[in-house]
């Protein structure tokens, strides 16, 4: 496992290995690198079924520096069996003076067994659980950018044909998940994207080669707004390509 950084001044640009990531075993199933104000950190999902959460200790321009290892986050194995695979992460999202600025960093994680959120507690430099996001096996996470003061975060998990919108809640120490939000689709979800101001809109990607756009109402409900199709189909499994509205 490598961190690649892109270097020269101007075209033609070239990438070089920075560092090596000391420790990650088996595949990768997803990684995922923290907002400004967490980082540098990167979490790595592998095949063991770990995440591990890695932070440049002397990051430096033009020098990819030194990328240690942090405790990382150890979902609880099922009894008599090998861990449940993560293959989805997302950070929370947060800027200085936004609501909950001063809260540590967190991690949403979803896979096979699931979905939960965990914590960085600086004063032992561990991440511990901090919220369940449901047991059923998780395709995709998403974490919205915060929104008005008060309210809820938003925290989208796709669990086969069913997107779960969460609201979160509380202090790390004191996280509370409300009772999510079903949006059904005809197909299996793939992809999960919040807009990134405030968070108002979600884009969910399906396994058919369609793109569902998302937006609660007044009265906080979910409703489909919008469609996209791809064009002239897609591979399975594959959302990338063009796409054209079509009627929801």
């Amino acid at each position: 496992m490598a961190v690649w950084e892109e270097v020269g001044g101007a075209a033609p640009r070239g990438w070089r290995c920075a560092a090596r990531l000391a420790g990650a075993t088996g595949a990768a199933t997803a990684l995922a690198f923290a907002p400004a104000a967490s980082g540098p950190r990167l979490a790595v999902a592998s095949g063991d079924g770990s995440v591990r959460v890695y932070v440049a200790t002397a990051l430096m321009a033009g020098c990819g520096g030194s990328w240690e290892a942090e405790s990382g986050v150890a979902p609880d194995p099922p009894r008599g069996g090998p861990p449940p695979r993560a293959t989805c992460l997302a950070w929370r999202p947060h800027n200085d003076g936004a609501p909950g600025a001063d809260l540590p960093a967190m991690l949403a994680v979803g896979g096979e067994g699931g979905a939960s959120i965990w914590a960085y507690r600086p004063a032992t430099g561990e991440w511990a659980r901090a919220a369940s996001l449901g047991d059923a096996p998780a395709a995709a996470i998403a974490w919205a950018p915060p929104g008005a003061a008060g309210a809820p975060e938003r925290v989208a998990v796709a669990c086969g044909e069913t997107v779960r919108v969460w609201g979160v809640r509380g202090r790390a120490d004191a996280l509370h998940a409300e009772a999510p939000a079903l949006l059904p689709h005809a197909s299996p979800i793939l992809r999960l994207e919040f807009a990134p101001l405030g968070g108002g809109w979600l884009a969910a990607g399906t396994a058919a080669g369609r793109v569902a756009l998302w937006r609660p109402a007044l009265d906080g409900r979910w409703a489909l707004q919008s469609a996209l199709a791809a064009s002239g189909g897609l591979p399975p499994g594959a959302v990338d390509g063009a796409y054209t509205a079509v009627e929801v």
